[in-house]
């Protein structure tokens, strides 16, 4: 599957847009949550980034996210389940996802108990985030529409 528009719009949506770089809980991100890499800010990507530049990070980072999706699920899945899954792993990274709880339901076919394990990932940095927990509940809303 590939993600849709509208799943790269809500990612877009989720993660704002930031020419510049700025602190997260991993250390650096730019543009649309691009985790920046060592080596590359000041090399491959030059601040302050234009739109288009961040867009081509998102899809690149979209891209990432699609094909762990593709990878560790083994059940049949609708758009909307796909784009929230890919969101999730865009913020939370492939390790997370395929080692979580909301994997193993799903893979299950529990789809309802691997929906529930979305407010699970509400923690950054020790404390519950409430961007987090909004972020959870719109990916969890998102896999349960039809």
């Amino acid at each position: 599957m590939n993600i849709s528009d509208s799943g790269l719009n809500f990612i877009a949506g989720q993660e704002g847009f930031d020419p510049n770089p700025y602190p997260d809980a991993q250390g650096q991100s730019i543009a649309y949550g691009h985790y920046l890499l060592p080596g590359e800010l000041g090399n491959t990507i030059i601040p302050p980034l234009t739109e288009a530049q961040g867009l081509a990070l998102l899809h690149s980072d979209a891209a990432i996210a699609e094909k762990a999706v593709n990878d560790y699920v083994i059940v049949p899945l609708s758009q909307n389940q796909f784009d929230a899954l890919c969101d999730f792993v865009y913020n939370e990274g492939v390790s997370h996802f395929a080692n979580s709880t909301l994997l193993r339901l799903l893979n299950t076919w529990d789809y309802q108990g691997a929906a529930d394990q979305f407010a699970v990932w509400d923690i950054s940095s020790g404390a519950v985030n409430p961007d987090l927990v909004a972020r959870r509940a719109a990916e969890k809303a998102t896999f349960e529409t039809a």
